[in-house]
C-alpha cells in the first residue's frame, strides 16, 4: 500500500516539467529520471495538485475515516494554500475541480459540488482516488462502488469519472492482495458490471474488457480525459515490467504527463511495492519527510482498522 500512495506522488513528480509537452517532443527529448523547472519553473521533485489532493483525502481518512464532505473542506484548505502544497504555493488546479470547490465554499449542498457535465470528464477525481481505494479495499465491491463514485462526485460527478473511480479502486483492492494485473482487471471489471449504465459501456469497453493492454502505443493517448488515463495507466502498468519503466513510458506518452504518471504510479507501486521505486526518486521528493509519513499514517490507520 505505502508503494501505491508514494509511487502516486513520486510520478506525479516527475510529470510536472514536461506537462503539456507533446509526444513528438519527449520522443526527442524523452524524460529519464528526475527533473526541474520546466512547464511551471518549479525545483526538482515538485508535485502537483495531483498529490496535494491524494494527501488532503489520505489526511482525511486518517482523522475522520470515511467522511466525503472532511475531505472537501480539506481541499478548501488546500486551494486557499494553507496545507498540503510541496513550497507553501499552489501552482496547478484543474478548471472542475476548482469551480466544484468554488460551489462547496460558497454553501452549495453537497449534492451540487461536482460537475456533471460530458465535458467535465477530464482525470481530476481519478487522480487522488487512491487513498479511498486502499482504505475500502476489503469492503464488498458494492461499497467499493459507492464510495469511490460518492468521492469522485466531490468534483467530478458525471458517471464516467465516477466509474473510472470505482473501475480503479476495485483493481487496487484486488492489486494489493497480490493478484496479477490480468487477473485484477478481469475481476475489477466483473464486479462494476451491474452499475455501469448502458450509455457508458462502449466509451468503457476497452477497459472493461482488458484489450486496451494489447492496444499499439499508437492508439494510447496522455491527454487529460479520463479514459484516457485509465487507459494510458493500465497499458503502461501492463507492458512495462518495472515501476520505473511504467512510469517513464507514462509521462513520455506526452500531453498531461503528471497525472497519467501519478495514476501509473499508483498502480505499478501497488504491483511493484515501495522498494521498486527508485531511491534517487523519492530522495529528490519536495517535502519528502512530510509526504512519507502522511502516507505511512494512512496505511497504519488501515492496518489498524483491519486488524
Amino acid at each position: 500500500m505505502l508503494g501505491c500512495l508514494l509511487g502516486a506522488v513520486v510520478g506525479d513528480a516527475l510529470g510536472v516539467p514536461v506537462e503539456f509537452r507533446s509526444r513528438e517532443q519527449l520522443s526527442a527529448d524523452p524524460v529519464t529520471g528526475v527533473r526541474g523547472h520546466g512547464t511551471y519553473d518549479q525545483p526538482p521533485g515538485t508535485w502537483s495538485d495531483d498529490s496535494s489532493l491524494l494527501l488532503a483525502t489520505a489526511d482525511s481518512l486518517i482523522h475522520n475515516g470515511y467522511d466525503p464532505p472532511d475531505m472537501m473542506a480539506r481541499f478548501l484548505t488546500w486551494l486557499k494554500g494553507q496545507a498540503y502544497t510541496p513550497h507553501g504555493a499552489v501552482f496547478d488546479v484543474g478548471i472542475a475541480t476548482r469551480s466544484a470547490i468554488a460551489r462547496h465554499a460558497h454553501g452549495a449542498p453537497a449534492s451540487e459540488w461536482g460537475c456533471r457535465s460530458e465535458r467535465d470528464n477530464g482525470n481530476g477525481s481519478l487522480m487522488r482516488i487512491a487513498p479511498l481505494s486502499l482504505f475500502t479495499r476489503a469492503l464488498a465491491p458494492a461499497e467499493i462502488v459507492r464510495c469511490s463514485m460518492e468521492v469522485s462526485g466531490l468534483t467530478h460527478a458525471h458517471p464516467r469519472s465516477q466509474l473510472c473511480c470505482a473501475y480503479f479502486s476495485l483493481l487496487l483492492a484486488q492489486v494489493v492482495q497480490g493478484r496479477p494485473l490480468a487477473q485484477a482487471m478481469t475481476t475489477a471489471s466483473q464486479q462494476l458490471a451491474p452499475f455501469v449504465p448502458d450509455a457508458e459501456r462502449e466509451v468503457l469497453a476497452a477497459i472493461l474488457d482488458g484489450s486496451i493492454v494489447e492496444a499499439p502505443a499508437s492508439a494510447i493517448r496522455g491527454s487529460g480525459y479520463v479514459v484516457h488515463c485509465l487507459e494510458a495507466s493500465l497499458w503502461c502498468a501492463a507492458n512495462h515490467p518495472s515501476y520505473e519503466a511504467a512510469v517513464l513510458a507514462a509521462i513520455n506518452l506526452g500531453e498531461d504527463t503528471d497525472t497519467t504518471a501519478a495514476v501509473t504510479g499508483a498502480l505499478a507501486g501497488a504491483m511493484h511495492g515501495r522498494a521498486a521505486i527508485p531511491e534517487a526518486w523519492l530522495r529528490a521528493l519536495a517535502s519528502r519527510e512530510y509526504v512519507e509519513t502522511l502516507c505511512e499514517r494512512l496505511v497504519a490507520r488501515i492496518e489498524a482498522d483491519v486488524s
